[in-house]
């Protein structure tokens, strides 16, 4: 790879360190946080359930443990993606770590999405469980950020593919010589 490559594959996975760190530590951080802001965290729960009775007690808390499912899915994605960004920052391209990171997040991105769907019906069947008739819901949606992840998913791991081949071919190469 030449230089002003290298430098400019360090400079942008630089970058996506950082990116992957502040994304872990702020959906961490809100997530977590939530739970000392009850106003917060009921609105962050009820938004998009048409006349939802605000959640107490153990509602409250189920609903709130539902929805750190996707918030620690993407936590664990972001630290798996600031491994691999800090593989290619260090120059190791035509690694055998690099494919795995790539299947890895592949891997966590696919959770993300399946996490996000059902734990919006799960959340619309607690929250609205004990309402009087007429105000339970039944939450079934998958919304544009599920197909993005999916589709991520896939490209992560056809990428994951492609550099198991060009390590192959890259290991080949370095033999012939």
């Amino acid at each position: 790879m030449q230089d002003t490559n290298r430098m400019q594959l360090a400079r942008l996975a630089r970058i996506g360190e950082v990116m992957a760190l502040l994304g872990a530590l702020g959906v961490g951080g809100f997530s977590l946080g939530t739970w000392f802001d009850q106003g917060m965290l009921v609105a962050a729960l009820t938004s998009g359930l048409p006349k939802t009775p605000v959640p107490e007690g153990g509602t409250l808390l189920a609903a709130y443990g539902l929805s750190l499912v996707p918030a620690a899915l993407f936590v664990v994605a972001m630290l798996q993606a600031w491994r691999l960004f800090a593989l290619l920052r260090a120059g190791q391209i035509f690694v055998p770590a690099v494919p795995v990171a790539l299947s890895w997040l592949g891997l966590w991105a696919a959770a993300s999405a399946v996490a996000g769907m059902l734990v919006r019906t799960a959340l619309g069947l607690v929250l609205t469980a004990n309402g009087p008739p007429g105000t339970r819901a039944l939450v079934i949606g998958i919304g544009s950020n599920e197909i993005a992840s999916l589709v991520m998913a896939l490209l992560l791991f056809i990428f994951a593919l492609v550099m198991r081949e060009a390590i192959a071919l890259e290991e080949d190469s370095r033999g012939i010589v």
